[in-house]
């Protein structure tokens, strides 16, 4: 009985001290990651997952600096990784979209971000995403649609703005593209750039 109770004993020791290791690599890797020290970063929470494979903020972290340092293969790899353990996590599945758009790799990205609509469906950055990706696949007007869909959720938001027009403006649709670039004039009157484009329009009619 006494030998039992030692065992226990020694096993809460062992858990407890493996617990407090982990939380004070993580600490570490959270510390170097705030300071772009990426790769001190990532040998920390690698010591985290020597202790508890599955950890996912360690996968995840070890993915965002991976990303930073424009390693995408490497951070596509983790963020899968993350997804095997919790296939449901919005974080993960936003970062492994961005990873996709940033690697070209752009019916990927466009899956990805479909995905992530369905879980937050009143999340205009994901519609943003899904627009973005259509542009680069020069969808326009799907891409058109899906900025559309995000700015019903978010009116005023000049990037989603801007692609619209350059939606609109790849697709020859001058009157539509005038009344964004108004619209984002009309948000920011000294944004130079926002001005030069809508004379330059205006010029070409």
């Amino acid at each position: 009985m006494m030998l039992k109770r030692r065992k226990l004993f020694q096993s809460q020791i062992y858990c407890f001290t493996s617990l407090q290791n982990l939380q004070e690599y993580f600490q570490k890797g959270n510390y170097f990651f705030q300071k772009k020290m990426y790769q001190q970063a990532i040998e920390q929470y690698n010591c985290c997952l020597k202790i508890n494979p599955e950890h996912v903020m360690s996968i995840q972290n070890i993915g965002l600096a991976q990303f930073q340092q424009n390693e995408l293969d490497k951070s596509i790899q983790s963020f899968q990784r993350v997804l095997q353990i919790q296939p449901k996590s919005d974080q993960a599945l936003y970062h492994l979209g961005i990873c996709y758009l940033y690697n070209n790799q752009l019916e990927s990205s466009f899956n990805v971000f479909q995905k992530c609509t369905q879980y937050c469906p009143k999340n205009e950055v994901y519609f943003y995403y899904l627009g973005l990706s259509c542009l680069r696949m020069n969808l326009f007007n799907q891409a058109q649609q899906y900025f559309l869909h995000s700015l019903d959720i978010s009116p005023t938001n000049q990037e989603v703005l801007y692609c619209l027009g350059l939606a609109y403006h790849l697709q020859g649709q001058k009157k539509q593209t005038l009344s964004v670039y108004e619209k984002l004039l009309s948000l920011d009157s000294k944004n130079l750039n926002y001005r030069n484009i809508l004379c330059g329009l205006k010029a070409m009619n």
